[in-house]
Formats: structure tokens, C-alpha cells, sequence
């Protein structure tokens, strides 16, 4: 059973002006309170409530059933059957005990094909079921290819059935939801003379140029039924390779294709900046950044408040200096020895630039693993340096660096950038430091600690937010270093 959540129903686009009856006859639903219920995208939403008649007679106003798309009309336990509505009239009878089995549409061309059409698919998955159960048993392998052969056989005619099916029914809905169940055919990779692959990519390429080939990305009553949403999933979770360069890349081709004012553009936005804001995937935040500047900034997202969209505006233009890819800003700030070293002025092959306090639970934990791990690359010949700025400027501070050995280059915001104008002012105007520097929160996005950035030989940022293990990783894969005796695991948790 799908969890049906209680929500406010949005305001949608393309209100159809015609409102049309929608009857139902549920056998065992007598005098008993059924819902109508309508799909966005993967969730299922309340859109009206009525009471069945003593015949188990019920009808809904319509009201909530103006755009076109799947619904659902939940009886009692929670049972529930599918329905499309599509600018016409409906009425179906059924039981509540045997949805399928007992439908009978009386009236909407859409629902008999759509029902037709799952019971014809239902027979065929049974028929399948029972030779996957056959051939389990048998122990004969020339009868267990043969099995096989009519298994290929089912599949052949479910294939053609769809087929024929959206031609024959070009231009309803239930069409375009059976096209949409359809997998992409791809052809077999192209070969030379001697029958050898010529393009081992071709076949991938393929399918990604080809994924949103079933969908009509025109058509609003695709974000009300959930096929859209699950091959947005699959698409982001298992077909593009999870790199910010290419993912950006292929949603910026994608967003091409889908109308800007759409229900489909307002879903698919939403779907991915989602995805991306809360990605545990390192770097990948580049997404939502990129999505946020394109579309939010841009003043597209029609569906949000000026104050919420002034809200992940400035969330996403705090994050895009500070993406994979980007260079960071050159900060100075004062070190144990009362020098001002800017990052730049490191001439290693690689930065660490870290942001942490000697208070914070997490630092507490990971700084001997970065200290063993620091060793071990310097004893390695790995040519990287640690950039180390604290929030605390203190006696707490230098008796941490000096207990945890931590002999890097130590900063930290002076006590008295925070105390007097006049020294911010010297500090400034001298080229010591600068404000973006002194206000580091802001600038490199610094809402939590340890805040880490990894940064290569051409001064950009590779990495982020890591702790020392996955450090020591990028590491010795940039710097082509094996593995050392370095095992952060030896230190606890």
C-alpha cells in the first residue's frame, strides 16, 4: 500500500474549464466514506472525500479532478484502485474485494483501455510467472532452453502489444502511460569486418540520448502520475555518471526540452535542485548551484515566494565560489608566529585549506588523523601543504596545535579585527589581509567545522568536505603515490 500523504494541493497550471461527473459503484463499500486521490509525481495526495450510498454508490464533484491524469479511489482498508481522468465523464462499478477482476467501466474511453490493457498484461505476467516456476523445478536443460524460447516469446508479445497499442490509441492519455512503461530498444554497437565492437560507448550513448524518447515532455499529466518521477530517479541514481561537469552539462541539454512555465519544468527543477542541495557526493553541490543560478535567479520559478526564492538565491551565490572546479579566494590571515601568509604563497603541489575550532567535537577526533596522515604523505614525498584556520584565537587554540603536533601553517581571525576598526583598517590598507579574508564564514561558505577544501597544482578545488581517509585517497591518486602505512581506522572513532 502507497502511504497517502496530507498535503495543501498546489496550484497547477492549465485548469480545464469543463468539469465532468465522477461516479464510481463499489460492491462492499456500502454506506462507507471513499477518497479520491490524486498522484504528483511519486506521492499520492487526498483531492476529495464523499460517502458511498447504500447500493456502495458514490460520486465525487470533480472539483479536484479538473487536470488531467492518474487518480485513485480509496475505500475502506485502505483499498484502492487506479483511475485516469482525462476532461471526460467516468463511471466504473467494481468490488471492493476484487478490484480488477470485477472492473466494469461503464463510461470513459480512457479507463476501458487502460483496464483492457491491464489485463492483458496481467495475464501475460502470470503466464511468465508460472514457466520462471517451471523451470526452477525442471532439471532437463533442452527443456529448460525451451522454457526460455517461451519466455522470449512473452516478452516478444508484450513488446508488440505496446506497440500497437500506442499507435492504435495515439492522442489519449492511457497511451502515453503505457509508451512511458516502454524500455528504449537499443540497437546492437556497431562492428568492423572481423565482427569486433568499433565503439564500446555506443550503446550507453545511445540509451542517454535516447532516454526521454517514451515521454511526452509537453504534456503536464506526466508530473500527475509517478512513471515521471521514477525515470527522473533512475536517471540521476544509476544512468549518469556522478561527476558535476557532466551532470550539469546533460540537465542544462535536458532543460531545452521542456517549456519554461510548464508543470513539467516546474517538477523537474524542483526534482533535481532537491537531489543536489542535499547530495552526499562530493562536489556534486556544483549542480544545484548551477540549477539555482538558472533557474531560481533568473526569476523562472513561478511557483516560489520572492522571499523563498531570495532565500536559496543567496544559499547557492554563498556555494558557487567555492564548487569543485573553482579557484578559491587567495586568504590571509595571522599565524602562531604573528605573520600574515596568503594561501597562494604556498608553493607545494597541493593545499589542504581547513576550517576548524579546537572546541568542536569532530576536530577533536579527526585532527590526530590528519596529523598521522600528514606525516605519512610528507615521509611519501607528496608535495601538500596544510592551510589550517581556527575560530578560536587563544591559549585554547596554540595548546591545541601544540598537544597534536600540529605543525602546519596555523591561522586565525586576530582578537583584534573584533575589537577595534582602526587595527582592520591597518591590516587592510597595509595588503596583509582583506575583508573577504577577515569575514572567512562568508567567503568559503564555512557553516560547520571542519570545513576542508583539497587544492591542486593549478590552484583550483578538487575536493571537499572530506575527512582524512578520503583525503589521503584523492592524494595519492593525483600524486600517483601508493597507499602508505597511514590507517586512520588504527586511531578510533
Amino acid at each position: 500500500m502507497k502511504q497517502v500523504l496530507f498535503a495543501c494541493v498546489l496550484m497547477l497550471s492549465g485548469i480545464i474549464s469543463a468539469q465532468h461527473k465522477l461516479e464510481f459503484k463499489v460492491v462492499g463499500a456500502e454506506d462507507s466514506t471513499l477518497n479520491l486521490i490524486r498522484y504528483y509525481g511519486e506521492k499520492l495526495y487526498y483531492a476529495d472525500t464523499a460517502v458511498a450510498d447504500k447500493t456502495g454508490k458514490v460520486s465525487f464533484d470533480g472539483s479536484w479532478a479538473k487536470k488531467p491524469g492518474m487518480y485513485a479511489v480509496m475505500g475502506p482498508g485502505k483499498k484502492w484502485f487506479e483511475v485516469i481522468l482525462n476532461n471526460e465523464d467516468v463511471y466504473i462499478e467494481t468490488n471492493l474485494n476484487n478490484f480488477i477482476g470485477k472492473m466494469d467501466v461503464k463510461k470513459s474511453k480512457e479507463n476501458q483501455l487502460f483496464y483492457e490493457y491491464i489485463k492483458w498484461i496481467g495475464d501475460k505476467r502470470r503466464n511468465a510467472e508460472a514457466l520462471v516456476n517451471q523451470k526452477k523445478n525442471e532439471a532437463d536443460e533442452k527443456k529448460k532452453e525451451a522454457i526460455d524460447e517461451r519466455l522470449k516469446g512473452i516478452d516478444k508479445a508484450v513488446v508488440d502489444y505496446q506497440k500497437n497499442f500506442v499507435k492504435k490509441h495515439e492522442g489519449t492519455l492511457v497511451s502515453e502511460i503505457v509508451n512511458m512503461s516502454m524500455e528504449i530498444q537499443v540497437p546492437e554497437p556497431p562492428k568492423d569486418d572481423k565482427g569486433v565492437v568499433t565503439d564500446s560507448s555506443f550503446q550507453r550513448n545511445y540509451y542517454i540520448t535516447h532516454y526521454w524518447d517514451n515521454f511526452n515532455l509537453k504534456n503536464d499529466a506526466i508530473t500527475r502520475m509517478s512513471g515521471f518521477h521514477k525515470r527522473l530517479e533512475k536517471l540521476y541514481e544509476d544512468i549518469l555518471l556522478k561527476h558535476p561537469d557532466s551532470l550539469i552539462e546533460y540537465t542544462n541539454r535536458l532543460m531545452k526540452k521542456i517549456d519554461e512555465g510548464s508543470e513539467v519544468y516546474k517538477y523537474t527543477v524542483v526534482h533535481i535542485t532537491s537531489k543536489f542541495q542535499s547530495s552526499k557526493i562530493m562536489c556534486l553541490d556544483a549542480v544545484f548551484v548551477d540549477m539555482v543560478l538558472n533557474h531560481y535567479k533568473t526569476g523562472k520559478a513561478f511557483w516560489m515566494s520572492e522571499e523563498k526564492n531570495k532565500e536559496i538565491v543567496e544559499r547557492a551565490e554563498a556555494m558557487a565560489p567555492n564548487v569543485c572546479g573553482q579557484t578559491p579566494h587567495n586568504i590571509a590571515l595571522r599565524n602562531v608566529k604573528q605573520e600574515w601568509p596568503r594561501l597562494f604563497s604556498l608553493k607545494n603541489d597541493y593545499i589542504i585549506l581547513m576550517f576548524w575550532s579546537p572546541d568542536c567535537g569532530h576536530c577533536k577526533k579527526e585532527m590526530p588523523k590528519l596529523v598521522e596522515a600528514y606525516n605519512g604523505w610528507k615521509k611519501d614525498g607528496i608535495d601538500v601543504e596544510v592551510y589550517a584556520v581556527s575560530s578560536i584565537n587563544g591559549k585554547e587554540w596554540t595548546d591545541f596545535i601544540e598537544k597534536e603536533k600540529m605543525n602546519w601553517i596555523n591561522t586565525a581571525v586576530p582578537k583584534e579585527v573584533y575589537e577595534d576598526q582602526n587595527f582592520v583598517n591597518r591590516v587592510v590598507q597595509s595588503g596583509k589581509s582583506d575583508l573577504p579574508s577577515l569575514n572567512y564564514h562568508d567567503t568559503f561558505d564555512v557553516y560547520k567545522t571542519p570545513t576542508i577544501y583539497l587544492i591542486d597544482k593549478d590552484r583550483v578545488i578538487v575536493g571537499k568536505n572530506l575527512e582524512t581517509s578520503g583525503l589521503d585517497d584523492i592524494l595519492r591518486k593525483l600524486s600517483k603515490t601508493p597507499k602508505g602505512d597511514f590507517d586512520d581506522s588504527s586511531l578510533g572513532d
